[in-house]
């Protein structure tokens, strides 16, 4: 059975929380980002009015954390920092972590960036939550021990071909970023 799930952040400012909220099965929300420059860590500027309009239409929420760790001790400072966010919120879906920062891991060595994708995984299933990972098909392929992976954690991946990708079974396909959704102006 296929649900309709939207990815959701500061990107979409204004919802109708109730029209989309009837339109999903739920959300996945971005809670934070690492910005790849200076590696400062932010919490998304939507995500605490995203994470109250979907609650309150009773809409199952997850959250996702962008990432731009090139080593094991910046994803566990992502993993530390997203738990502070997350702290005093209920979520009814994964939290996943999102790698896909061309700019601080696409030249890092496979075994790395799959030590970082497990490190910050991890350290927030220690703490209690349900979580996976997030990137596009090349990078899976490419760029990390996808099989190793997701042997341990539930995968997300992003794959908008028609003739998308069915050799790595994946527990959430995103298939595209031009959807539109009621309740929401613009592309999803």
């Amino acid at each position: 059975m296929a649900y309709k799930i939207l990815d959701i952040s500061k990107y979409q400012p204004n919802v109708d929380y109730a029209k989309t909220a009837a339109a999903v099965d739920g959300v996945i929300l971005r809670i934070g980002i690492t910005y790849w420059g200076a590696q400062n860590m932010g919490k998304d500027e939507c995500f605490e009015k995203h994470y109250t309009g979907f609650k309150a239409h009773n809409c199952p929420v997850g959250v996702y954390y962008y990432s731009a760790a090139d080593s094991i001790e910046m994803a566990e400072k992502e993993a530390e920092y997203c738990l502070l966010l997350m702290k005093g919120k209920q979520f009814e879906l994964p939290v996943y972590y999102d790698v896909e920062n061309s700019q601080r891991q696409g030249g890092l060595k496979k075994e790395l960036l799959t030590q970082i994708v497990d490190a910050f995984c991890s350290k927030v299933e220690r703490a209690g939550y349900f979580v996976g990972f997030y990137a596009s098909t090349s990078w899976l392929v490419n760029k990390m021990d996808t099989a190793a992976l997701s042997k341990m954690y539930t995968l997300w991946k992003a794959d908008y071909r028609t003739n998308y990708d069915k050799a790595i079974k994946c527990d959430m396909h995103q298939y595209t970023s031009g959807a539109s959704v009621a309740g929401i102006g613009g592309r999803v």
